[in-house]
């Protein structure tokens, strides 16, 4: 096998750049490959079907967390969320927050920051919604980061209480990193 060296490649105007048929370019074996800003280099994903009831006006755990290990320091992070809830009651409510840790440093990058986000007045339960969340996050480190998230009622009592995943639904995590 030949070694050819070469500083830049270039094509001429109003050509590409191509690869014979059959042929693989590998970019991952060797050396560094640096793309584009905006370019996604990695997705993740977490879901978590199994149905709780949610009770409580202070955030707890609901099964949805990433540890993501960035790819460079100016790596960024779309986060996205899903929430599935049945309202069990009248004036009943939900609110949601993400969690960031790094080296044991955890600490809050985004809340609804009331008691609720999604809201029922209706007196009758049964009421089933679904809530999408993103975030843009820009952590600017190569330490392993936990994105966690939470949720919590609007009332802590039965009335106000919220059935997360309950008929078969699921809540999901889908993070995108991205070149900086």
């Amino acid at each position: 096998m030949s070694t050819l060296t070469v500083k830049e490649l270039a094509a001429p105007n109003s050509f590409d750049l191509k690869i014979a048929s059959g042929e693989t370019l590998d970019l991952k074996s060797q050396g560094t490959v640096v793309m584009p800003s905006g370019s996604v280099l990695a997705v993740y994903h977490d879901t978590h079907s199994t149905s709780s009831t949610l009770q409580t006006t202070s955030y707890a755990d609901i099964g949805l967390e990433l540890t993501i290990t960035p790819k460079s320091a100016s790596s960024k992070f779309l986060i996205t969320w899903s929430l599935q809830g049945q309202f069990e009651g009248g004036n009943s409510g939900w609110g949601t927050r993400i969690n960031r840790t790094i080296s044991s440093s955890e600490s809050v990058i985004w809340d609804t920051e009331t008691p609720y986000d999604l809201y029922s007045a209706d007196t009758s339960s049964g009421l089933r919604m679904r809530a999408q969340y993103t975030y843009y996050d820009t952590p600017n480190t190569t330490s392993a980061i936990n994105y966690k998230i939470q949720a919590r009622t609007n009332a802590s009592n039965s009335a106000g209480a919220v059935s997360l995943n309950n008929a078969n639904n699921e809540t999901n995590l889908v993070i995108w990193e991205v070149q900086g």
